[in-house]
């Protein structure tokens, strides 16, 4: 029965090669009742159900009626196989909730590797489905990259976040939301910038070794940075500044240090 459906066709493929391969096990159970001396009554059965089996495949509406019985993978009624191939559609469908054989008839839709677990054929499914996203997500941080190699490159200093004691280096002791650049390190070219965490200062330190410092407290904020000087030692002396109230700059002495002492 000659059809034109690529289904039917797939069908009728099929049933030939089940045909094909039963008429080879019945002639493999016949050399071997050839060379038995003695056929017992359970091999003479199974013989005659193979080729009870046999006649009836040999009739092509009886291969029709026992492949029809076979169940597709479906999904809302409709074959795996014929479901639409757009991303939108796919947005759609929780392949979380289907079976492997549901999962690898979608693979084989979609043009997907299939095999492999579960959780597999749902991330590549999924990854098909996001693919124009995450491909937009890689180049937006391609780009994030390049802008911040230039940036670095250019020694341009940002900052933002809270300002209460002048930590930004602004100007103001407003906080920023967004990045922010200090305005006085323009040329400077700054090439180390260094912050201790939850602190209200930092110091900057810029290519040819100056140093500035801003920040504070609440007494005397310092809303920009300013150099400091009498940072630069030939000798391998240690200086410091800053509040030693507590004895923490080591100069022997519990005093606040206004500029770096030895």
């Amino acid at each position: 029965m000659a059809t034109s459906n690529p289904l039917d066709r797939l069908r009728e493929q099929r049933a030939l090669k089940l045909l094909q391969a039963l008429q080879g096990d019945l002639r493999s159970q016949m050399r071997l009742e050839s060379d038995e001396s003695g056929r017992n009554r359970e091999n003479m059965a199974a013989s005659l159900r193979r080729k009870t089996r046999i006649a009836r495949l040999a009739n092509p509406q009886e291969r029709e009626r026992i492949w029809s019985r076979e169940q597709l993978p479906s999904y809302e009624g409709v074959a795996i196989c014929s479901l639409p191939k757009s991303r939108e559609f796919w947005r759609e469908v929780d392949v979380l909730t289907w079976c492997k054989t549901e999962l690898d008839a979608a693979c084989m839709l979609l043009d997907l590797p299939t095999g492999g677990k579960k959780l597999e054929l749902i991330a590549r499914i999924q990854d098909w489905v996001h693919d124009p996203e995450i491909l937009a997500r890689q180049e937006e941080q391609r780009l994030l990259e390049l802008q911040q190699d230039a940036i670095l490159a250019s020694g341009r200093v940002f900052a933002f976040g809270c300002n209460s004691n002048g930590e930004l280096g602004l100007g103001h002791r407003r906080s920023c939301e967004v990045p922010t650049e200090i305005e006085s390190f323009r040329g400077a070219h700054v090439t180390h910038v260094y912050s201790g965490f939850d602190s209200n200062f930092a110091y900057a330190r810029t290519e040819d070794g100056q140093v500035f410092a801003w920040g504070g407290d609440e007494s005397f904020p310092v809303k920009v940075p300013r150099k400091v000087f009498g940072t630069n030692s030939v000798g391998g002396f240690v200086f410091a500044f800053g509040s030693g109230l507590q004895g923490q700059l080591g100069l022997g002495k519990q005093k606040i240090a206004a500029i770096p002492s030895k």
